[in-house]
């Protein structure tokens, strides 16, 4: 059950950031807060999208749409002095290190819940079905259990107010929970372990000779991958990381959803290393099979995802598509392009999966954190060439991606950097594949 269950069904992304806000109130105030923020933004673009008579201000980012005076005389005076103040609680959450309590997540949940119903009512309900915005619900905000735990519960205490089936609850309860800790099996309330099947095919490797300012000038290449490979759907989280291996190098906190980062090239092959091994020891192992990071021209052909262009998402990119540096925002055969007022500006790391994914399904290919490849760096071999995994040797392991540092030109398909294995800054993270073979030198 959610809060948010009236949502029309065309505004599935809009209602995906509100579920987990309401989700994550109690555990996680602070990613509570991003992703209503994020919800609201969505719901705004919306708004604008199906209302002629609102005007688009020159500036494109959450701030300067709310300060719009046709969008300021459309809602009502305390509606919109409530997602302001959602906006506010969203930015302090991805700029501020204060501490952010539950009061903040319930506020900015609850006055989603007030918008999300106004909107509604305005523009989708039909003259023929009145409709009537249903009481917010405090107790669909879990206390710090998975959403699974609490539908569990839910239905055993529907179940013991009958006193003739009191006992076989509390049986069927410690039954249940008994079996999943039994089996290992732990759920929580964002799942991010997905793998999705890259196909093998060939594709052009590097940039096109379009990319102004890109900094490879190396040309491109054909790359051929004769075998395929699973590709982790989101960057290698702190929950993960900490999980596996004990400890969090990360500088951004805040979520276990955040990409865990300050991780050097050591840390997350080791963190393949460790986490083949237990896979296999607990039987879920192929023969042959285990997981190693991504090789550069895997990495690319999976980012590309059969795209041509600088991004996967097109030729040029602004503020709020990827987690960059949106003061400087970029578009081919033009380059950097400054913007005095940046539109989605965040300023550090945010929770995996929070941006659209490429078209096979990889989130945060562009951006977020730079991610370490298997490869030593070595200049591009022009000409035609099949599974390549770079040098034999050499000094510094490649890095793919850009970061929320970086600015819009260093967050393309086909930039590439080079860090000494045992580097770390703020800066790298790391997914992994999961494939058949050895592992690589």
């Amino acid at each position: 059950m959610s809060n948010f269950e009236f949502l029309s069904k065309e505004w599935h992304e809009i209602g995906d950031a509100a579920v987990q806000a309401e989700l994550l109130a109690h555990t996680d105030p602070r990613t509570s807060c991003f992703y209503a923020r994020r919800s609201l933004e969505l719901a705004i673009e919306w708004l604008y999208a199906h209302d002629p008579t609102l005007l688009v201000p020159y500036e494109r980012n959450l701030s300067a749409i709310l300060r719009e005076p046709s969008l300021r005389a459309l809602v009502p005076h305390p509606l919109y002095h409530t997602i302001k103040k959602i906006k506010n609680l969203g930015n302090r959450s991805a700029h501020s290190r204060d501490t952010m309590e539950y009061s903040d997540a319930l506020e900015s949940v609850l006055g989603l819940h007030q918008f999300l119903g106004w909107l509604h009512e305005k523009y989708i309900q039909k003259p023929n079905k009145p409709f009537t915005l249903p009481a917010f619900d405090e107790n669909f905000l879990p206390q710090q259990v998975p959403p699974f735990y609490t539908k569990t519960l839910l239905i055993l205490q529907s179940i013991g107010k009958d006193k003739n089936w009191k006992y076989l609850a509390i049986i069927l309860f410690v039954s249940v929970v008994g079996i999943f800790f039994f089996c290992g099996v732990r759920q929580s309330i964002l799942n991010k372990s997905s793998m999705v099947w890259i196909r093998p095919g060939t594709f052009l490797m590097g940039p096109s000779k379009n990319e102004a300012e890109g900094s490879e000038n190396v040309g491109q290449r054909i790359v051929s991958l004769t075998r395929g490979f699973y590709m982790s759907k989101y960057l290698v989280t702190q929950g993960e990381y900490f999980e596996l291996m004990e400890n969090n190098p990360s500088v951004c906190r805040g979520s276990t959803n955040l990409p865990v980062e300050c991780v050097t090239w050591f840390d997350a092959t080791n963190y393949c290393a460790r986490l083949t091994a237990k896979e296999r020891k607990n039987g879920r192992l192929k023969v042959g099979w285990l997981y190693r990071l991504p090789t550069e021209a895997e990495w690319e052909y999976a980012c590309r995802a059969g795209t041509k262009t600088a991004f996967y998402f097109g030729d040029e990119i602004k503020g709020g598509m990827v987690n960059f540096d949106s003061h400087y925002e970029y578009k081919v055969q033009q380059g950097d392009i400054h913007m005095k007022y940046p539109a989605g500006f965040v300023g550090s790391t945010t929770p995996v999966g929070t941006y659209p994914p490429n078209p096979w399904g990889l989130y945060d290919m562009c951006g977020n954190v730079w991610e370490w490849c298997q490869d030593w760096y070595e200049d591009y071999k022009l000409g035609a060439i099949t599974n390549p995994t770079g040098g034999t040797t050499g000094t510094k392991r490649v890095l793919r991606g850009g970061s929320f540092g970086n600015h819009g030109v260093h967050v393309r398909s086909a930039i590439r950097c080079a860090w000494t294995p045992d580097f770390t800054n703020y800066n790298p993270g790391f997914r992994v594949v999961l494939a058949e073979g050895a592992m690589m030198n």
